[in-house]
């Protein structure tokens, strides 16, 4: 969301951690190990979307202003659902 919302004014040190932060999902989500089900799908998203979009959006750095939005927007989704899930696990 903070890259989404401060578009090309974003210091380069946030790019870096978003990196960081995406290349941590190799040690703390498992690998897929084959069966079906719920959880393997989302370890499958992970690897699948979330690694590389991730991983993409540290290297290039400078996009659209469609893109930010769009950055933004996903942000915002992703930050109420795991909100739900943490509140709904307390």
């Amino acid at each position: 969301m903070f890259i989404g919302k401060n578009q090309n004014n974003t210091p380069n040190y946030v790019f870096n951690l978003l990196g960081i932060l995406a290349s941590a999902i190799v040690l703390l989500v498992n690998i897929p190990n084959g069966i079906t089900g719920y959880w393997n799908l989302i370890k499958i998203i992970h690897y699948a979307i979330l690694l590389p979009s991730l991983l993409y959006i540290s290297y290039k750095r400078d996009f659209s202003i469609q893109t930010y939005e769009g950055i933004f927007n996903t942000g915002v989704i992703v930050f109420i659902y795991h909100a739900y899930k943490f509140y709904t696990r307390m």
